[in-house]
């Protein structure tokens, strides 16, 4: 059983109930309303190249309460004067020389090879969806490569301003959803081909040894009937829940 507790990006900022560790990557998209909750929560924050200039750029008068651990990636975006402010912050500055691979790919390079992650990490990718459909399958893509091309960790979550993603492995799996989650708004989505048996419990309309294919049966539009969640699956699955458009 592999738990999945999301309670460590609460509005309240106790993260005591959850036990994830965290990492957070930044991509180059404009910042969304949740990331200095995910930065707060925390314990490796970095930015993939552009990120840089998001950053920068929006948060002129408290940057330097922003300063990453890393900033990674072919460095191609990342502005020379905004590269050295942060490198004179204490940033490690990485240019990664790959061209098979994208920014995000890049940072997940050096968080695995650095030993950045654990086997229980929890790597939070903001501002991974919701925004070109071509670069979010390709990041749905990523993640579900990853499974077996970057570790050690136990999952990767995608975050956009309306929801955040992760894959479920084959098993069991129990969520605990955080306070941010809206209790409308899950999903579960089949990844690589069809899931041939899936069974819920704590959700409005629960599966049954169902199976998911497109061209047939995909749960969305579901909802939360409990803070906790549980799936066994045969096969892997993309688990979405909805977030706030704003954080009061």
């Amino acid at each position: 059983m592999l738990v999945h507790d999301n309670r460590f990006v609460d509005v309240d900022g106790d993260t005591q109930a959850s036990q994830e560790h965290v990492c957070v990557i930044y991509v180059n998209q404009p910042l969304v309303p949740t990331y200095q909750l995910f930065w707060n929560a925390a314990s490796v924050r970095m930015f993939a190249d552009g990120a840089a200039n998001r950053f920068y750029d929006s948060l002129q008068e408290n940057r330097e309460n922003f300063i990453p651990d890393i900033i990674a990636g072919d460095l191609d975006s990342a502005r020379p004067e905004v590269v050295d402010y942060y490198k004179s912050k204490g940033a490690c500055i990485i240019r990664v020389h790959d061209q098979d691979t994208n920014d995000l790919e890049k940072c997940l390079q050096v968080m695995s090879s650095r030993g950045m992650s654990r086997a229980e990490s929890t790597i939070v990718v903001v501002g991974a969806i919701g925004g070109r459909l071509d670069h979010d399958f390709a990041n749905i893509n990523m993640l579900y490569k990853a499974r077996h091309d970057y570790a050690p960790f136990k999952r990767i979550v995608l975050v956009s301003n309306e929801s955040l993603a992760f894959m479920l492995e084959p098993g069991s799996h129990i969520i605990h959803k955080s306070q941010l989650e809206l209790n409308k708004g899950c999903a579960l989505v089949p990844v690589g081909g069809e899931c041939k048996s899936i069974t819920t419990s704590g959700l409005r309309w629960n599966l049954d040894n169902s199976t998911l294919r497109f061209g047939g049966l995909v749960s969305t539009s579901n909802e939360f009937l409990s803070d906790t969640v549980s799936v066994t699956t045969s096969d892997p699955i993309l688990w979405i829940s909805a977030l706030p458009e704003t954080i009061l």
